[in-house]
């Protein structure tokens, strides 16, 4: 007999049917099963269906919810439906397109503490590039710095979270106007609020690397967040947001072929805050692994 988690894992789906049926089936499969998995389908036209999701769970101790949005609200809306309908002291993120490896929660769990809402636990990833796994496991390092979190979202968050439901009492949703950066938002409130990030010295999720967003997408979230946040934080502070919002700006343009502009958002983000390197090496220990 399986002991059942405080875990409750939340999967927001967007037309990923099969790919959420693997997402779930790693959670399912955890050496410390979750107290439930949350499948989040966000009015997607090709959704995942209730009798595959039942089908899947027969053969494990978690049950298997899932909840619809009659129209695509986007990501952070997606996980707020989640962490509303949570039953569990905890939760757990996994995006429809990544999936775990089995040791993630019970190693996450055993650094977690009940009575401190204000940590969150991330773990390790490997990236699928093109359908091939990087031989590298990037190890987020911790932080309790709202510096830190104002610089990068370098702990993706997205599938490698573990937090106490109560810290969306202290910090608020995810901001559900964001179309993209909704992670980096959230955090810059949860750290600006005292919250601290630790990470589980293991290879517990593996990250499918797609394409990224478009542009327009990327510029109004990048717009919102520093109206919001800017008249909170010192020049320094403002500084820093920027220069990555920028850099992010830049990874768009490039991605979509604009390398005029690339190249615009890159010196504009130097000179918010020069540095030699736009990768987050810093916040990365990496590691191989054996097999």
């Amino acid at each position: 007999m399986h002991q059942i988690s405080d875990i409750s894992v939340i999967i927001p789906s967007y037309n990923r049917p099969q790919l959420t049926l693997r997402a779930v089936s790693s959670a399912l499969s955890q050496t410390l099963p979750p107290l439930e998995v949350i499948v989040v389908d966000d009015g997607s036209r090709s959704a995942v269906s209730e009798q595959d999701l039942q089908s899947l769970a027969t053969d494990f101790p978690s049950p298997v919810r899932l909840l619809s949005h009659s129209r695509n609200a986007g990501a952070a809306a997606a996980r707020n439906t989640g962490v509303n309908n949570a039953k569990g002291p905890f939760v757990a993120f996994l995006d429809s397109d990544d999936f775990w490896l089995p040791q993630k929660l019970a190693t996450q769990r055993e650094l977690a503490h009940p009575d401190d809402s204000m940590l969150a636990i991330c773990c390790g990833w490997g990236e699928i590039r093109n359908e091939k796994l990087v031989p590298e496991i990037r190890l987020p390092r911790d932080s309790k710095n709202a510096d830190d979190f104002l610089a990068a979202c370098w702990h993706c968050p997205g599938s490698t979270l573990l937090l106490p439901k109560a810290a969306f009492d202290e910090t608020g949703p995810f901001n559900v106007e964001l179309p993209r950066l909704e992670d980096y938002e959230w955090f810059v409130r949860f750290s600006m609020s005292g919250g601290r990030l630790i990470s589980a010295p293991i290879e517990g999720s593996r990250i499918a690397i797609g394409t990224r967003y478009g542009v327009k997408e990327v510029k109004r979230a990048c717009q919102s967040i520093i109206s919001r946040h800017a008249g909170q934080l010192s020049n320094k502070q403002r500084q820093t947001m920027r220069a990555y919002l920028y850099q992010q700006l830049a990874s768009a343009h490039y991605a979509h072929g604009e390398k005029w502009l690339f190249a615009w958002m890159i010196l504009r983000s130097l000179q918010q805050k020069p540095r030699a390197t736009f990768h987050l090496d810093k916040w990365w220990n990496y590691a191989r692994r054996s097999h």
